[in-house]
């Protein structure tokens, strides 16, 4: 009974207080089907699953590998573009700035985002913390560009703190953070 109350009572459960990586347009469709009022929940199975094969046609397959590039010269990311597809690399996306990666952010998450250390709005870091408190990303890979910066080994790297690299980053250094996505998305 204490349950029926509560259903009809208390604020609809976001499932991804259980599952945190649920995308946040499948806890949206959730949200609907569960919504309090019948004429604000789907009309029917129909169409509640319609909703959630969208959400699935919109999103990546597993198996691809997805990297962003934040970068504000386009040059840069010209270059950076071209050595990740000699390296296999289909999925790529270019951003100028922390506004727009964001942006793309609510909708879907890359595997690994490659920024510039300095851009126009914020710093890569502080995209990277950002990203990291989306639902989901914290399995993003971060990795920081930047001339200041001693070289870092990023095949030790995991999903969490950005990884600093310096410029200029080589084919060898992609290869090696491709092969450690890879590695870590199984």
């Amino acid at each position: 009974m204490q349950l029926m109350f509560a259903h009809t009572t208390g604020p609809i459960p976001d499932p991804r207080e259980v599952i945190p990586d649920l995308p946040a347009e499948c806890s949206a469709i959730v949200a609907r089907a569960m919504a309090k009022k019948p004429e604000d929940r789907y009309a029917t199975a129909v169409e509640m699953g319609a909703a959630l094969a969208r959400l699935l046609e919109d999103k990546p397959a597993r198996g691809e590998l997805t990297i962003w590039l934040v970068e504000p010269s386009r040059l840069q990311a010209k270059i950076l573009q071209s050595m990740l597809g000699e390296l296999g690399v289909a999925r790529t996306r270019v951003f100028a700035n922390v506004a727009e990666t964001l942006a793309a952010a609510a909708t879907e998450l890359p595997t690994v985002i490659l920024s510039a250390m300095h851009l126009a709005d914020g710093t890569g870091e502080d995209l990277a913390g950002k990203i990291a408190t989306l639902p989901g990303g914290g399995a993003v890979f971060s990795f920081l560009i930047s001339s200041d910066a001693a070289l870092a080994n990023p095949a030790s790297y995991r999903p969490g703190k950005p990884l600093v690299l310096a410029k200029p980053v080589t084919k060898d250094v992609l290869s090696h953070i491709v092969e450690r996505a890879n590695a870590f998305r199984g």
